[in-house]
């Protein structure tokens, strides 16, 4: 058996799951190679603790640094609290870089050692040590392909943390997968030349807000001035894009001045899509009308933000109005693959835009998720009538919905009409024995039934 070909063990393994390959190391050094990777294919840079010098050391190895693909960051930015110094009262603005903290964690697809407990404020010296062994190891992480950055402080807009200097020298370039998530002034500090992102084909970005300020200007000009810049110059080689942002400025620039991303197929979009969060849609629906060849994945959440609700109204009628205005533009939403129109958690949304985007994709979705509101049984009905000219093996494989009730006629229906359904999962407030005692009112559906 030790002596069979490379090949042949490389298919053997796709039957092994990848949890079981780290534990059979000792099989051969072709499943070492196999184990060693799995087990140190994600690596997490998170809590400094006792044991962090001892973990930083072995990281260091290069048979090990060279395996790591994918980078887990938390700048931590504080004051520096050790046994050499009594905590101070300062504000955030004072906050300056001084640990990279790291931990492994065991996860599914790898192994990573646990952080520990946390055994208290740890000598300067220590913490001098941990930030030079840190910012050492990144240099060695020269195969990394997918970068995550979250925190949730305030960097300091004039500090250039030397660590991230050297994630972006050592695998900047060939680097496919970056995620952001942080204050949207924190992005100042964060954000790297988009000259150094040559192979990015995948950007996730996260604004979030300072709870100490309310300054939506600032936000609006941080949008405009910083943001827009980096996206004009990454995007057109983007495949998928992700914004997210609970920032209480004006969102219009980051749309308006996004242009046609000739290899964007996945764009999904959590913001609010109402004034003053969005005060001009035009830009909006010109993304789509002009990515409308090669986009195939949707995901749209509208939000509502308690610090800056909208004038009148509920958020959600904003977007609503939105996609009716835009209903009869040719190239609207055309020929996708996968849909997902939810509102976000506990928000007791009611919108309904489905019979107005769905039948613009009814011979090209194979993955439908409705999370808007409860469909009656008559809306359910309208709703697979849309995919039923479609053969099995052609038809939609996933729906994910909501509805008022659950009956034997819910199911007839659904293997008359989607026959090569393959993934169904239903929510429902109420189980009938027949749909037609269904009450058709709207119902709010605070608690569905997981089904």
């Amino acid at each position: 058996m030790s002596y069979l070909p490379t090949d042949i063990w490389l298919y053997i393994s796709t039957f092994i799951p990848e949890k079981d390959i780290r534990n059979l190391y000792s099989l051969n050094s072709f499943f070492l190679n196999l184990a060693l990777d799995e087990r140190y294919h994600e690596i997490s840079f998170l809590q400094v603790h006792s044991k962090t010098i001892m973990l930083l050391e072995h990281i260091r190895d290069m048979n090990i640094s060279s395996r790591v693909r994918r980078l887990r960051v938390n700048p931590t930015w504080f004051e520096l609290e050790t046994t050499e110094s009594k905590p101070s009262n300062k504000s955030v603005s004072s906050f300056m870089l001084r640990t990279l903290s790291f931990s492994l964690k065991p996860r599914k697809k790898c192994n990573k050692y646990d952080h520990g407990e946390d055994h208290g404020p740890l000598s300067l010296k220590t913490r001098i040590r941990i930030n030079e062994l840190s910012t050492d190891l990144i240099l060695q992480f020269v195969n990394v392909t997918s970068f995550v950055i979250v925190t949730h402080y305030w960097p300091h807009s004039e500090s250039s943390p030397s660590f991230l200097t050297s994630c972006w020298q050592t695998f900047g370039p060939r680097l496919r997968r970056l995620t952001i998530n942080a204050y949207l002034a924190a992005f100042i500090a964060l954000l790297p030349a988009p000259s150094q992102l040559c192979s990015l084909e995948e950007l996730t970005i996260r604004f979030s807000t300072d709870l100490t300020t309310d300054q939506p200007d600032v936000d609006t000009q941080l949008f405009s001035e910083l943001i827009v810049p980096f996206l004009q110059k990454v995007t057109p080689k983007l495949r998928t894009l992700n914004l997210m942002s609970s920032a209480l400025g004006d969102h219009s620039a980051l749309f308006q001045n996004l242009g046609h991303m000739p290899y964007l197929t996945t764009l999904s979009l959590n913001v609010g899509f109402y004034p003053p969060l969005l005060r001009n849609t035009f830009g909006l629906s010109e993304l789509f009308t002009k990515n409308v060849p090669n986009l195939k994945h949707l995901r749209l959440q509208p939000l509502s933000t308690f610090r800056r609700p909208p004038p009148s109204g509920k958020g959600h009628d904003f977007f609503s109005n939105w996609v009716t205005d835009n209903a009869s533009t040719e190239h609207f939403l055309n020929n996708l693959e996968t849909l997902i129109v939810q509102p976000p958690p506990d928000n007791g949304m009611t919108i309904d835009t489905s019979p107005l985007i769905i039948p613009r994709s009814k011979d090209t979705l194979i993955n439908l998720v409705l999370g808007e509101r409860c469909l009656s049984f008559a809306d359910l009905t309208t709703l697979v009538g849309n995919f039923a000219h479609r053969t099995p093996a052609q038809g939609l494989k996933v729906l994910y919905i909501k509805l008022i009730s659950l009956s034997p006629q819910t199911f007839d229906l659904l293997a008359e009409k989607l026959p090569g359904l393959d993934d169904l999962d239903v929510r429902f407030n109420f189980l009938l024995d027949e749909a037609r005692n269904e009450n058709p009112d709207p119902v709010v559906d605070e608690e569905t039934t997981p089904e």
